[in-house]
């Protein structure tokens, strides 16, 4: 692929969620805290054999540069909120999801 094509999708991935995403905190044993933008989703998906129950889920999609990885932590400024990196969702090179869940 053009290499000025990908720098623009990666350009374009980032400034969408510096104007979209909110605050956030990355934090990584053995590496500096790292400050970056996301979008923070809660929803209800059902779950069971037969979707039967209702689950909330919360997602977090940022800039693919940002790297996390599982078991990095998050701190959300709103809503105040510490959150961990539980898996990969997706990942098209720009742009992250990750499903999240609270510590403990």
């Amino acid at each position: 692929m053009n290499p000025a094509l990908i720098a623009t999708f990666t350009s374009n991935a980032d400034t969408t969620l510096q104007g979209l995403g909110g605050p956030l905190t990355r934090i990584r044993v053995g590496a500096p805290d790292l400050t970056l933008r996301g979008i923070l989703r809660t929803e209800l998906a059902p779950v069971g054999e037969f979707g039967e129950r209702m689950e909330q889920r919360h997602t977090l999609t940022v800039a693919a540069s940002a790297d996390l990885k599982i078991g990095d932590t998050v701190l959300t400024a709103v809503p105040a909120a510490t959150w961990l990196v539980a898996q990969a969702q997706s990942n098209n090179g720009f742009i992250a999801v990750y499903a999240l869940r609270t510590p403990g």
